[in-house]
């Protein structure tokens, strides 16, 4: 199995599918490799194995774990379909070690390649299941569609405080947020203000610190309503620069809707760990005035 490894990854680094890394490039890590990415390979020669992958890195970027789904076809049988789990590492010399966890420990090892933005757009790999199947794949990354990174079902009542309370909070790895991508998301939610007066309530959009967005409401001095509001961050092709912005609708029942718009930029690096918050603040602390999250969705296309 070594000496099958070895010729193949040999074939791979021949043809430069798996260039050396150059010295002004930036340094490679866990979040390289990040998203969805379709698979097909070989196992044996006369088996086909096919499918993809979700890989999330962890905040550091030392590591990270996956899922997603594999076909296995041999020859002309029937195709057997499972649900791999488990955990990668990439290291700054590209190479990249992938353990699967769930049922039989399957172990495979080789490089990262095509790596733009530090994202990397190819995998290949090679290995053996149960020290007996020779398996080769290679896995490129898919940008079709949008990719779930966060959702949240859990009610947040934000209530007698005007202390600005976030009510949605989404780990986003490094160098997620690259090559034009947008994080995209959708929150909803219900207000009542019983106070006898109008006051205020200001929902804010935050990307690692940075207010990207924020609005104030006036809301009427007696009544309940309904909001929904979408969001989205841009990456504008540089490291250090997005723009964002807010677009809402806040549905009282006694004076009708009330329309918004905003927007603004960020300066953090997409290159580090960051969190996107959503985060409430009443004007004034009253028990009569209450806030509540109801869902909130966040998705990279």
């Amino acid at each position: 199995m070594r000496k099958a490894t070895v010729i193949l990854l040999g074939i791979l680094a021949v043809f430069a599918i798996v260039p050396s890394p150059r010295p002004s490039e930036a340094a490679i890590t866990s979040c390289s490799v990040n998203g969805n990415y379709k698979m097909s390979g070989f196992a044996l020669g006369d088996t086909e194995v096919f499918g993809s992958l979700d890989y999330t890195p962890n905040g550091p970027c030392t590591g990270g774990t996956f899922t997603g789904s594999v076909t296995v076809k041999v020859s002309s049988n029937p195709p057997v379909a499972f649900v791999p789990t488990g955990t990668y590492v990439v290291n700054p010399d590209r190479s990249i070690t992938i353990t699967n966890t769930s049922g039989v420990t399957v172990t495979l090892t080789g490089n990262v390649s095509q790596v733009i933005n530090d994202i990397a757009n190819a995998i290949h790999v090679a290995g053996d299941v149960g020290g007996a199947i020779n398996v080769g794949l290679t896995m490129t990354r898919s940008d079709e569609g949008g990719r779930i990174l966060g959702r949240s079902a859990d009610p947040v009542t934000v209530s007698n405080s005007a202390t600005p309370t976030v009510v949605f909070s989404q780990d986003v790895p490094g160098g997620t947020l690259v090559g034009g991508k947008l994080l995209r998301g959708r929150l909803l939610y219900d207000h009542t203000n019983n106070t006898g007066s109008p006051q205020t309530l200001t929902i804010a959009l935050i990307y690692g610190g940075t207010v990207v967005a924020s609005q104030q409401i006036s809301t009427t001095s007696s009544g309940f309503a309904l909001g929904e509001l979408e969001f989205v961050l841009g990456d504008t092709l540089s490291s250090q620069f997005q723009n964002g912005g807010i677009t809402g609708v806040h549905s009282d029942l006694v004076s009708g809707p009330i329309s918004w718009r905003v927007a603004g930029t960020s300066g953090e690096s997409v290159n580090s760990p960051l969190a996107l918050q959503l985060r409430v603040t009443h004007g004034t602390a009253s028990a009569s005035l209450t806030f509540r999250k109801l869902l909130v969705v966040l998705e990279l296309i």
